[in-house]
């Protein structure tokens, strides 16, 4: 299958310039502590990861692209390819789930979702963050993701609740003006 990510992994950094504002209000709604492990799933080249170093004991990046897994390596960050219906980490390792501007790319949302329940503790957080796709900037990116001829499927804050607590999280939902909209899930 073709890499849809292979033609801008060198430059993508260059189109996401929010990086640490996104970084930040992450690190503002959940509770990082700096004996956490994390994983960012569908974490590309690392462009939030790299906030992370220094702030929690482990940060992994793992995304389905060689492209972009390539571009994470020099960060020196960990990085694999690795798909979010298959991830190749234990039982309840990681404290912490970033899924940041990537719940769109995943084909099987409820293989990935339970995977990432899997994988992290009891009492760990799942932090999805993800345009609403009815508003303007929410549209805009849907356009430009099919201009890229991505096969992303957004879904409405709602909806992404509804299939977390079909994966028996807890949920909180914040939007900011931008119209982003940042879900903090509760393995419980």
């Amino acid at each position: 299958m073709k890499d849809p990510f292979a033609g801008i992994a060198a430059i993508y950094d260059r189109l996401h310039w929010g990086a640490g504002r996104a970084a930040r209000k992450i690190l503002s709604l959940a509770d990082f502590k700096s004996t956490d492990e994390v994983l960012d799933l569908g974490g590309g080249t690392g462009r939030i990861a790299q906030f992370f170093i220094g702030k929690v004991r482990r940060v992994v990046v793992a995304d389905p692209s060689e492209a972009m897994v390539a571009a994470c390596l020099k960060k020196r960050l960990e990085c694999l390819v690795a798909s979010g219906d298959k991830l190749p980490f234990s039982e309840g390792v990681f404290d912490k789930v970033l899924v940041i501007d990537a719940l769109h790319h995943i084909k099987n949302k409820n293989a990935s979702l339970g995977e990432i329940r899997r994988v992290l503790i009891v009492g760990g957080n799942l932090i999805i963050e993800e345009f609403n796709p009815d508003n303007f900037w929410g549209k805009l990116v849907v356009l430009m993701e099919k201009i890229f001829k991505f096969d992303s499927e957004f879904l409405m804050p709602g909806a992404i609740k509804n299939l977390l607590d079909d994966h028996k999280f807890i949920t909180e939902v914040y939007r900011d003006r931008r119209g982003i909209v940042y879900i903090i899930a509760k393995k419980y």
